[in-house]
């Protein structure tokens, strides 16, 4: 058996794999980064849905909501590569400074 699979026989004769918490996670992280994209672009739509001569919302609202939404997606950003960075570790995997980096 690998580090990361373990094969179970089931009761019908078929073969189930199971990864392991880590991998799975550490894959889950990889999965949510690679929507952050999507997510910004549905945010920085939301300004767009404002009525534009509406005088409630001023264009520097619009700017401040922009530049929020970009500084909270670095963030979040940097803190799932640092998240993604410590599972490499803790599994063993080669990270930037053993390889080449992980492909996505």
């Amino acid at each position: 058996m690998s580090g990361t699979e373990h094969r179970a026989q089931s009761g019908r004769g078929q073969v189930s794999v199971f990864l392991e918490r880590s991998t799975y996670r550490r894959r889950r992280l990889v999965d949510a980064m690679r929507l952050l994209p999507l997510l910004g672009v549905g945010l920085w739509a939301v300004p767009l849905l404002w009525n534009a001569r509406a005088r409630e919302t001023p264009m520097s609202h619009a700017v401040l909501y922009v530049f929020g939404v970009w500084l909270l997606l670095v963030v979040a950003a940097g803190i799932m590569a640092v998240m993604i960075g410590r599972r490499n570790s803790d599994t063993g995997e080669p990270g930037e400074a053993d390889g080449p980096a992980m492909r996505f």
